[in-house]
C-alpha cells in the first residue's frame, strides 16, 4: 500500500483471519499429538500445522505493516470436536478448513489488488484441504456458513 492506512473494514477482517489462524494451529495442534506419530493423517496435520503458521506470520507482518496490533492467540480454543483417532481427527481438520476457507473468502472481498491473490491462494489451499481430510466438494468454497 501506498503509505495509506487501510480501511477499517479491512483491518478487521485481517484480524478475523488471523484470529482464525491462530485456532487453527491450536486445533493442528492437538490433532497432531493424538495421532500415531509418523502415520499418513499425523503428517498431513503437521503439514497443515506448519502451513496454519507461515499464514499467520503473513497475516501478523501485513497487520504490523497497516499500523495495526495483531490479534493475539487465545489460551485455548473450544474444538467442538474431541479427538480420539484418525476419524475424529479428520472431522476437525475438515471443521477447521471450513472455516478458514470462510474467513479467506471474507478476505478475499474486502481486499483490493494488494493483497487479494495471496487472500485467494489462502482460500484455495483451504477448501483444497478440506478435500484431502474428507469433505465434500463445493461449487463455492467458503460461502455460506463455516
Amino acid at each position: 500500500m501506498s503509505g495509506q492506512q487501510p480501511p477499517t473494514e479491512v483491518v478487521s477482517v485481517l484480524q478475523d483471519v488471523l484470529a482464525g489462524e491462530h485456532a487453527a494451529i491450536y486445533a493442528y495442534e492437538v490433532l497432531g499429538g493424538r495421532l500415531r506419530l509418523g502415520s499418513t493423517p499425523q503428517q498431513r496435520a503437521a503439514a497443515a500445522y506448519r502451513h496454519h503458521r507461515r499464514r499467520r506470520d503473513e497475516l501478523s507482518a501485513r497487520l504490523r505493516k497497516d499500523g495495526a496490533t495483531p490479534v493475539a492467540a487465545a489460551p485455548a480454543y473450544q474444538l467442538g470436536i474431541e479427538v480420539t483417532g484418525p476419524d475424529s481427527a479428520r472431522k476437525l481438520a475438515v471443521r477447521v478448513e471450513r472455516r478458514c476457507t470462510t474467513l479467506y473468502a471474507r478476505l478475499v472481498a474486502v481486499l483490493g489488488a494488494d493483497g487479494r491473490q495471496t487472500a485467494i491462494e489462502a482460500m484455495t489451499w483451504c477448501a483444497t484441504e478440506q478435500l484431502s481430510w474428507g469433505a465434500g466438494s463445493s461449487a463455492l468454497p467458503g460461502v455460506g456458513s463455516p
